[in-house]
């Protein structure tokens, strides 16, 4: 299993422990909330697979090139893979 499909099972599988979990503890009233989180930490999750698929395929290596600013390291693939996936998504 690869590391992003991995970390997807991870999201799922946090969400189903805290269902459980509210379920249990009679707090039923927030599993709604909890569905909401899940949802939007899931879809934001596979959002930014596809748009560092893009802009790895786009850059190549240059995606991986860092750039430090004041005591701060950037990546210039995760700077523009943020700036992308605003404009596609949102």
């Amino acid at each position: 299993m690869s590391e992003d499909s991995s970390s997807l099972a991870k999201i799922v599988e946090a969400f189903v422990v805290v269902v459980i979990l509210l379920a249990f503890l009679g707090l039923s009233q927030y599993i709604p909330l909890a569905t909401n989180v899940f949802v939007f930490v899931f879809v934001d999750h596979v959002q930014g697979l596809v748009v560092g698929a893009i802009i790895f395929g786009i850059l190549g290596t240059l995606a991986s090139k860092e750039v430090k600013v004041g005591g701060f390291t950037f990546s210039v693939g995760a700077i523009l893979g943020v700036m992308l996936q605003y404009y596609l998504f949102h």
